[in-house]
């Protein structure tokens, strides 16, 4: 941009010289001349329809003073009328009229010949050079102050929904302190949309952000400020004349509005000023805590529904299980009764097989009373070395009759937990009988008893055909079984029994090495830590 005080320094220096020089005919007129220029040329930065007369006193300074040095205040007062037109034409005409003005009055003081012709040439030239270097940087000032403002917005603004940012929005509600504003601090998570990023991409997540940012706009028009605070967190400071009517307000536009436009869950909190804190720390502390409160309810809510579906589906698997197991030896028995019919219901044929489906239902129907309804338990601290003393005698009978052996390894035999005894014993007792079942030949079954950090464990291993990967993951779903006369509520009750003493049950098998289940147990320590 052309200096402001770079024309006066040249007028006052032309005029000195035509008046040392006595070019100046009439010097006092010159001075006059000289002196109105440099107060319009001032005044002309407040009144803008000033510059026809400034226009008017420099073509008159020119003739006055007739030297050409007066050249460089054309040039500089050319560029600077230059520097805001866009059209050009009207730069063209603004062009003819400086140039011919100086040219003429050049003219009518100097001596017409072939170098004042290339002069006027030159002037030509340099009249049009300085229309062409105004616009270039009238561009570059543009340029550099649409940059600025870009800048400012990228400071102060999120790029992806135009609102505040984090900083603007700190620095806003601060000033609003400042002037004692009562206001609403809020501050909104959208919970689901890491769901939406993670199921429809990031594309989907940024739309949904961009049209909660407007809803907000909408919704909170008066607002102070409104920002997004976070990845997907929104931040408002809203009016608090009336705080009760208007915290209704909020939580009803926010409760049903948004989630009912747009599909996402919100979860919020908020704070009044001056009622929840002075400084906007105590403030946003309060908000937050407010935040954390009801997305935990929130979470609390959806595990409870997570674990009621949960209970549901598997009420349903035992059900359809249980109708299964049922319906089989119904089948059978019903089948026996038909034929009975045709023989003057004489069933001593088949009585023998009727009984054993009954039985069958009977022990299918004990076991799955066993694994389902809850029942008294007597839990005492006692060691787990003696349970597995007294599986392996009430085994060891079994184990001869079939060849098998068994190998206890005690690591610490002074290991102790909180037990129902009878229940681990019922629960060795099933492992130890899988794994005779599991071993078609002789084979080895290993008990192991360590200590591992605060969990007393007990592997029992075969060596018998292993479990495929493909079945391991199903080993104790309810009635899943690979044998042909089993219930599938043995695992079942197994890995119940290790719940309720609050460990955990694992299986590892290899196909034709063997399996190992290992059951991981809280020690008596950590149990009646728990338990005070």
């Amino acid at each position: 941009m052309v200096s402001r005080f770079l024309v006066p320094v040249y007028c006052v220096l032309v005029v000195i010289s035509s008046l040392v020089l006595e070019r100046a005919s009439y010097p006092l007129i010159t001075l006059l001349i000289g002196g109105l220029l440099l107060v319009v040329y001032f005044m002309e930065f407040r009144h803008a329809k000033l510059h026809v007369l400034r226009f008017a006193l420099l073509v008159a300074l020119h003739y006055f003073t007739q030297l050409n040095w007066v050249l460089p205040v054309f040039l500089l007062l050319l560029g600077r009328d230059c520097y805001p037109i866009k059209s050009l034409p009207r730069m063209l005409l603004l062009w003819s009229l400086y140039f011919v003005s100086y040219t003429s009055i050049r003219l009518f003081y100097s001596t017409i010949n072939d170098y004042a012709i290339l002069v006027s040439v030159y002037d030509a030239l340099a009249f049009g050079l300085t229309i062409y270097l105004s616009k270039f940087l009238f561009k570059s000032e543009q340029s550099k102050e649409l940059l600025g403002t870009q800048n400012r917005l990228l400071s102060t603004r999120d790029g992806l929904t135009g609102l505040h940012n984090y900083d603007a929005y700190h620095r806003q509600v601060e000033q609003l302190l400042i002037g004692r504003t009562p206001l609403i601090l809020i501050i909104i998570d959208c919970t689901d949309l890491k769901s939406y990023n993670n199921v429809q991409g990031f594309s989907e997540g940024d739309r949904l952000l961009k049209e909660i940012a407007e809803l907000l706009k909408v919704l909170f028009s008066d607002a102070y400020v409104i920002s997004r605070y976070g990845g997907d967190e929104f931040a408002l400071a809203i009016n608090a004349n009336n705080p009760d009517e208007r915290i209704t307000s909020v939580r009803q536009l926010l409760e049903s509005e948004i989630a009912k436009l747009t599909g996402v869950k919100i979860t919020y909190g908020y704070s009044t000023y001056p009622i929840d804190g002075y400084t906007k720390e105590e403030l946003i502390h309060a908000a937050e805590k407010m935040l954390f409160s009801m997305k935990n309810e929130m979470w609390v809510k959806r595990e409870n529904h997570l674990i009621r579906s949960e209970k549901l589906r598997v009420v349903g698997e035992l059900a359809s299980g249980m109708a299964h197991e049922i319906r089989n030896p119904l089948t059978t028995v019903k089948g026996f009764l038909q034929i009975s019919r045709s023989n003057q219901y004489n069933i001593e044929p088949w009585y023998e097989l009727i009984m054993d489906e009954i039985n069958r239902m009977s022990e299918l129907t004990a076991e799955f009373l066993q694994f389902s309804k809850p029942h008294v338990v007597h839990y005492k601290v006692r060691p787990i070395h003696p349970c597995v003393h007294r599986v392996i005698s009430l085994m060891e009978s079994e184990a001869l009759r079939l060849g098998h052996q068994i190998i206890y390894l005690p690591q610490n035999p002074e290991l102790e937990m909180l037990m129902d005894q009878d229940k681990l014993v019922q629960l060795l007792m099933n492992l130890v009988k899988n794994s005779f079942e599991a071993m078609t030949e002789e084979g080895t079954v290993t008990i192991r008893l360590y200590e591992s950090g605060q969990y007393a464990v007990i592997e029992v291993g075969d060596t018998g055909k292993g479990i495929p990967e493909a079945e391991l993951a199903k080993v104790f779903h309810p009635f899943y079984t690979t044998k042909e006369n089993g219930t599938g509520l043995g695992l079942s009750i197994c890995h119940k029994i290790v719940q309720d003493h609050g460990g955990n049950m694992e299986v590892e098998s290899k196909l034709m090495v063997g399996t190992t289940f290992r059951l991981s147990l809280p020690k008596a320590i950590q149990s009646a830590e728990t338990g005070s």
